[in-house]
């Protein structure tokens, strides 16, 4: 069997396999995060462009202190389904920058903005065929691995599963009949 993931944005799916040693577990990404800090991602922006926006393209922002590189200066992801703004073409631009100035104000990249789109939503896809060892898939926003890694997330998931794999309850002090997900 296989597994098939496409992703768009700052999202990723991380896979939870069994490891070599019993009751250890492996993190397998099966997605790259679409965002300024993935190399790939900005050779792709920058190729797609001309050269004299190599440097406006995509760049560290002066006031942004997490130094990251974001499209334009202003948007982390470099893959979206929405910040149409960002996939506009400039006339539509401008005539929305006319008609509704709180987006303009909102996104203020307006100078820097000479062959849009900057951005898409073609997912990029990747294949994983199913073994016995794998038991779980992870998939979250940056709001998760911003603040953990692949291999945090796997051993947080995996922490929740018996030897007999099945999931315990959790959080522990929930009734067995309420669902997780309504208390998150």
């Amino acid at each position: 069997d296989e597994l098939v993931v496409a992703n768009t944005g700052d999202c990723r799916a991380v896979l939870g396999s069994e490891g070599p040693v019993a009751g250890t577990f492996i993190a397998k990404d099966l997605s790259k995060d679409h965002n300024g800090d993935n190399a790939s991602e900005v050779a792709r922006l920058r190729a797609e462009h001309p050269e004299d926006e190599k440097d406006t393209v995509i760049f560290v922002n002066k006031g942004d202190r997490s130094k990251t590189m974001r499209v334009l200066g202003g948007l982390m992801p470099t893959r979206s389904f929405g910040d149409a703004k960002y996939k506009w073409p400039l006339d539509v631009i401008e005539k929305v920058d006319i008609l509704e100035p709180a987006i303009k104000r909102a996104i203020p990249m307006q100078k820097d903005c000479k062959t849009p789109p900057y951005i898409t939503a073609a997912p990029e896809i990747t294949e994983h065929t199913i073994s016995d060892k794998d038991r779980f898939l992870v998939i979250a926003t940056d709001g998760l691995y911003d603040q953990l890694s692949s291999k945090q997330v796997v051993d947080v998931v995996s922490s929740l599963i018996t030897s007999n794999g099945k999931a315990k309850q959790f959080p522990p002090w929930l009734p067995e009949t309420e669902k997780l997900a309504s208390h998150l």
